[in-house]
């Protein structure tokens, strides 16, 4: 190589410099995400541990390392030997992102060859964290050879201390060295050649001397282990970084071998502990950088631009299920929503329709489409090509009847066969529609939905339009729309963005969505016997979801599926959204059958964490009890009556067993609330009386 990694360390700063770009970089990054997760304390902390470290350190918070090939702009200065960067040209995804193809691009990636083929790079400077190690590795690549040890992504010279994210006999592990003591963690399940993947893995020490590993491989943890370690603070991140590549020898001129054989599509390494949302999501391997995962909220390195994982926001909504939304990174924007139930009445398939729009607010620019999405294992796994009359079309709804998917736009309810999956079938394909099986409706088809033997069409207007309605069209037993027919016509409340009917206990429910505001959606909740063609009935509840929401469409067992919009380039780098929402996901019947007062009627109250509240009633504060089955971040909410959220905290990870927080409620207005707990997939809740 051209110049040892040592070579590269810069020349002492003013102290006083360094000193000041210390707190204002940890006091600025932790008044804007930890705040979120924290309290002012640990705030206060972290910057009184930034302004007592030793000068000649940088600190920084957020992405510290990227390699991403192709983009050096976004990349930290590398130091490539042998190795190939270009497009990677997958035979998969040969129709869509190939030359002459639909126009997708690429994803690049970094060949290497073996013990020849070396990488590293990274800061000028050593990286301080006032109490850790906190961080994250991630790699994304697929291996065409496997060895008894690989070295994927690591900072670690010889025996020095730092940290080393690699394969030991295919299996995932990850090490931390410090203090001359080595703390090592093994995945479960061999890493196979020939096929992507991502790995993630973290180091989380706590201020009760635990150090905590995981792994993470496609969204799922794999590993985790809590260690006791008295660990000394500043914990330095020591530079350079070696992807694919083990460094061995003296520091100041180590000696580099190869260690892998494939490509690698990206490797990051973040100094904190990357959100769950985003470590515990499948990514939806659409061909895209990063497999899909949002590449858009990438930033150069040297700014305070917050990670994409840290924008995703947390809501209430209990999530039964959830995947990255696909082709994303392709400037689509989803839509619609459809549902292919199993035999349990699972959700199979999860049909979700885009169109395009690019950052710039070109549209029709690609053609819309209607991507097939895995349900139990959460990947694409068709994405169809609409070539009809709605070919370029803003598809607001889909509804699936018998073997063929409806898409609704532009007035128009036009029919496309889905041809049958075989194991081998190209995973792009171009859909044809059904021009006997195409409708011009009285609605303007902002979405569709199908329920028994109607296909349920509607709008979308504001408050400055006219009224909406909800068009019932019926369907013979072809799931043709029957021609001549009527349709059943119900007006219903303004913005509407989707609509769907469940039978529960005998009763059939009409839900409908909308954004209730610049920051969260709900689903209005009706009974289909209150529908009336003269006026619109009160709806019993509403129930908040993540905002951006679109279509609706249940699985038998009676999940709802909805998208957000939020989570895609246009809104988020060109309308500014403030919400960052990234998935197609799926929440029970029981969490949507609430009471008119608000609170979900099951499970029960109190059923889990034996929550506790007291005093109640209350006045100022309350203290609230709570049991934790094993360690997890932690949310409390306040909802009153009406379901409306009065007060919203998360705090950082907690340890299993007994725990207590004070929430100041004097700002409240008197009456009945509930609180609501969400810790590590489970829920809690208890009700309270407030008085003045």
């Amino acid at each position: 190589m051209s110049s040892s990694p040592s070579d590269q360390r810069a020349d002492q700063v003013c102290p006083l410099v360094i000193f000041l770009q210390m707190v204002l970089a940890w006091c600025g990054y932790l008044t804007r995400v930890s705040m979120s997760v924290g309290t002012w304390r640990d705030t206060l902390f972290f910057c009184t541990m930034a302004a007592l470290m030793p000068v000649g350190q940088t600190t920084v918070a957020g992405v510290v390392f990227r390699y991403l090939p192709g983009s050096v702009e976004l990349s930290s200065p590398m130091h490539p030997h042998r190795v190939e960067v270009g497009p990677f040209l997958d035979p998969h995804e040969r129709p869509a992102r190939w030359p002459g193809g639909w126009g997708y691009e690429a994803a690049w990636a970094a060949e290497f060859e073996g013990e020849s083929s070396t990488l590293w790079g990274g800061p000028v400077e050593d990286l301080n964290q006032p109490a850790g190690p906190r961080l994250t590795a991630e790699v994304w690549l697929r291996l065409f050879e496997s060895d008894t040890h690989q070295t994927l992504l690591s900072n670690r010279i010889g025996s020095l201390g730092g940290f080393t994210l690699g394969l030991d006999s295919h299996i995932p592990y990850f090490a931390v060295s410090i203090g001359g003591i080595t703390y090592r963690i093994k995945g479960t399940q061999e890493v196979l050649t020939g096929q992507d993947v991502w790995i993630a893995a973290t180091a989380e020490y706590t201020f009760s001397n635990i150090l905590t590993l995981s792994i993470y491989r496609d969204g799922k943890l794999e590993a985790e282990e809590s260690i006791p370690a008295a660990l000394t603070t500043p914990y330095v991140i020591s530079r350079p970084f070696f992807v694919g590549t083990e460094a061995t020898g003296p520091e100041d001129a180590p000696n580099l071998k190869g260690t892998i054989t494939g490509l690698l599509y990206a490797a990051v390494v973040r100094d904190y502990v990357a959100h769950p949302l985003y470590l515990t999501t499948v990514p939806p391997f659409d061909g895209s950088t990063y497999f899909g995962l949002p590449a858009f909220h990438d930033y150069g390195l040297e700014g305070f631009d917050l990670p994409m994982d840290q924008r995703i926001d947390a809501y209430a909504t209990p999530i039964v299920q959830k995947f990255f939304l696909p082709h994303v990174n392709d400037a689509f924007i989803p839509q619609g929503t459809a549902v292919l139930s199993n035999a349990a009445g699972r959700a199979e398939l999860v049909y979700v329709s885009y169109y395009h729009r690019t950052r710039t607010n070109r549209l029709e620019t690609r053609r819309s489409i209607v991507v097939e999405i895995d349900a139990i294992r959460g990947r694409v796994r068709r994405t169809f090509r609409l070539n009809g009359l709605l070919a370029t079309a803003h598809v607001g709804g889909i509804a699936l009847v018998g073997e063929a998917l409806y898409v609704a736009s532009e007035g128009i309810l036009e029919r496309y066969p889905v041809p049958k999956y075989a194991p081998g079938d190209g995973k792009y394909v171009d859909l044809m529609p059904d021009t006997g099986g195409t409708k011009r409706v009285l609605s303007k088809a902002s979405f569709v939905s199908s329920f028994e033997d109607t296909l349920w069409v509607g709008d979308y207007r504001t408050a400055s339009q006219q009224q909406p309605y909800l068009y019932g069209y019926g369907l013979d037993d072809a799931g043709l729309i029957l021609s001549g027919a009527a349709p059943v016509i119900y007006p219903i409340p303004r913005r509407i963005q989707g609509v769907d009917f469940h039978v529960a206990g005998g009763t059939v429910y009409v839900f409908m969505a909308r954004n209730r505001n610049s920051r969260e959606a709900e689903v209005l909740r009706f009974k289909r016997a209150d529908l009336h063609p003269g006026a619109i009935f009160p709806w019993e509840a509403s129930i908040t979801f993540p905002h951006g929401i679109e279509d609706l469409a249940f699985a038998e067992d009676g999940t709802l599926w909805t998208n957000s919009e939020s989570g895609t380039d246009y809104y988020q780098r060109t309308a500014r959204w403030s919400t960052f929402y990234p998935f197609v996901y799926g929440v029970n019947i029981s969490d949507l059958l609430v009471s008119v007062s608000g609170p979900p009627v099951s499970p029960p109250m109190s059923s889990e964490m034996g929550v506790q509240v007291f005093p109640n009633p209350a006045a100022d504060q309350l203290e609230i009890t709570y049991v934790l089955d094993k360690r997890s971040p932690v949310r409390i909410q306040l909802f009153d009556l009406l379901g409306r959220r009065a007060m919203d905290a998360i705090y950082p990870m907690q340890q299993p067993g007994n725990s207590r927080v004070t929430m100041g409620v004097k700002d409240l207005a008197a009456g009945t609330y509930f609180v609501v707990i969400d810790a590590g997939g489970r829920r809690g809740r208890q009700s309270i009386v407030l008085v003045r």
